[in-house]
């Protein structure tokens, strides 16, 4: 069972663009620790540590565990109650080392912020007399400082090697193990030598930069700071690195000092291999730190669908994906439909695509029927047919919206809602001001072999789907979407077929393979984006929680302007 992974989150001082005028230290913006709760009276996690301990353990666990760390005798503690004292343990090595790099962001003016990982949240077993809140790891966010890195490479400057060497020494398993004690029983806290760690590297949303670009820094950035913990008694077989590029924001973009936050490196220890499976599968964005994301504006309601704000101020509503033609969804609902089949007269199967370290699980490929029956294009003013056959409308220069609902409720740590945004709808604009995000898979340091989470999103793990529009019809082959919100989204293949008869063409117009994707995730909807060229310029998909059928629209060039037309999906597997 997944688990949302905010638990508790503690914010610790940290350097960065504003300055703490209580502590003299530069911190992360106020936006960003707006979606943090603090769980210390002081901003300074090392001045409550022991006030921390004491509310885990209790007076008389407290006294058992001053007995066991002064004699270090693993036999003093039995039965029931062993369990819940190697909990209480590793929280206290866990507040203890948050402390510590506390200290030592203060001394090198670094932003840095942290968050308990708990047993619940990453599926840890609790042995008897433990707790599922019980402190099993640790998430850190470091804010990149501007003389971390040589400017436009992952070499790091003699300063970062310094600051960061001693961070890694927090994380070598002799220390762990001399806090723990050398006969601490395994708990929640896992074996010392089966512990992983994952360093993650963040870039934000930079203008005239390729996602590719950003995730393959982002990817060798975070593998140079694996190297230090290595090179300070970390295994390489317990690191792991990924370079998660633009795709995984904890502030938004729009902002000078959002992106500055979310240029960063992220450190992630946790018991064993299956419980860093649990803690990646739970990741996800909030879709409103994207750039693209736009603000509902003041006293009007933004209600479900895509399309672009109407004449009464409101956003389109479900049925409603273009204002200006609100009937022409409604004549055009999709129909019984097999898909087409190749210029030869077979049966396609949808495939992953080659060279993508996702793959969906096995027996997800669906194959496509044989037909689809041809439905009505929409009626409505100022369409154009292009030579694809789409019936479309001018975008105009107010674009269009896709309500998401709420962000979703399955969040990153570092994406945490706070109840005041729990409600807001998140609007995603048009793919016209949008971009690829791109990124890397998790591998190990020790031989470069990426880590395999395998789970999908509901409804959404490899089958093909279509959609009627015009006297055309779309095909999108694989579309799979990871659960783990940072992974690569794996690029599809999009067809386009014409009308011919009571069917569709069994050889499409237009094949664009291995187009890229991207994919907001919000309470109500997720949105799946396909960036196309040569004759189209998008699709969206935007898929209601748990549905198989879904609204969308492709983006296309008509007559020197940007078109976009209604389209009825649903889905083949």
């Amino acid at each position: 069972m997944k688990r949302s992974l905010v638990v508790g989150i503690s914010t610790t001082v940290i350097a960065g663009c504003a300055i703490n005028s209580q502590t003299g230290q530069p911190e992360f913006s106020a936006a960003a620790k707006a979606e943090f709760t603090s769980v210390f009276d002081s901003p300074d996690p090392c001045s409550n540590n022991d006030r921390n301990i004491a509310t885990v353990l209790g007076a008389g666990a407290g006294a058992i565990l001053g007995h066991y760390i002064g004699k270090n005798v693993a036999g003093t503690v039995l039965g029931a109650g062993a369990g819940g004292l190697v909990g209480a343990l590793v929280g206290h090595v866990m507040d203890q080392r948050r402390c510590n790099l506390y200290r030592i962001a203060q001394q090198y003016q670094m932003k840095l912020v942290s968050v308990p990982i708990t047993a619940a949240s990453v599926d840890v077993p609790v042995p008897p007399g433990g707790k599922t809140d019980d402190t099993v790891g640790l998430d850190v966010q470091m804010g990149n400082p501007d003389d971390e890195f040589v400017p436009g490479t992952a070499i790091l400057t003699p300063k970062a090697q310094e600051y960061l060497g001693k961070i890694a020494e927090q994380y070598n398993p002799k220390t762990l193990q001399a806090q723990l004690g050398p006969q601490a029983p395994a708990g929640q806290g896992g074996s010392v030598e089966q512990r992983q760690l994952l360093v993650v590297g963040h870039t934000d949303e930079r203008d005239g930069v390729a996602g590719a670009d950003l995730a393959r820094l982002s990817e060798a950035r975070a593998r140079a700071v694996a190297e230090v913990f290595r090179q300070h008694g970390v295994p390489a077989a317990n690191i792991s690195y990924q370079g998660a590029g633009d795709a995984l924001p904890i502030a938004s973009n729009v902002t000078q000092e959002g992106r500055s936050d979310n240029n960063r490196v992220e450190l992630v220890d946790v018991p064993n291999v299956p419980a860093l499976k649990a803690y990646a599968s739970n990741r996800s964005p909030n879709p409103a730190n994207f750039a693209v994301a736009q603000t509902v504006p003041a006293n009007q309601t933004a209600l479900g669908g895509l399309g672009a704000p109407g004449a009464s101020g409101a956003y389109a509503t479900d049925t409603g994906i273009g204002t200006a033609a609100p009937d022409a969804a409604a004549a055009a609902k999709p129909k019984a439909a097999t898909m087409p089949v190749s210029s030869a007269g077979t049966q396609k199967t949808a495939h992953a695509a080659s060279g993508n370290d996702q793959t969906a699980p096995a027996g997800s490929h669906a194959s496509l029927p044989a037909k689809v029956a041809a439905a009505k294009p929409p009626a409505g003013p100022a369409q154009a047919r292009a030579a694809f056959g789409f019936a479309g409308e001018p975008i105009g220069a107010s674009g269009y919206q896709v309500n998401l609902g709420a962000p979703a409720e399955k969040s990153s740590m570092f994406s945490f809602i706070t109840a005041a945004h729990a409600d807001t709808p998140v609007i995603i604009g048009s793919c016209l001001q949008d971009h690829p995000h791109v990124s890397n898979p998790i591998r190990s340091l020790a031989n470069n072999q990426p880590l395999k989470v395998g789970d999908s999103m509901p409804g959404l793990y490899g089958q093909p789907w279509f959609g009627n529009q015009g006297d055309a019809g779309i095909a999108l082959l694989h579309v799979y979407v990871p659960s783990d919100g940072a992974a690569p989204i794996p690029p599809v293949t999009a067809e386009i077929y014409r009308k011919e008869g009571n069917g569709y063409a069994g050889k499409p117009l237009a094949r664009f393979k291995d187009a890229p994707v991207n994919v907001y995730r919000g309470s109500s909807a997720t949105l799946y984006r396909v960036f196309l060229n040569n004759g189209a310029q998008c699709v969206d998909l935007r898929v209601p929680t748990r549905s198989a059928s879904a609204n969308g629209l492709i983006v296309y060039p008509w007559n020197d302007e940007e078109y976009k037309a209604l389209v009825n999906f649903s889905s083949k597997g």
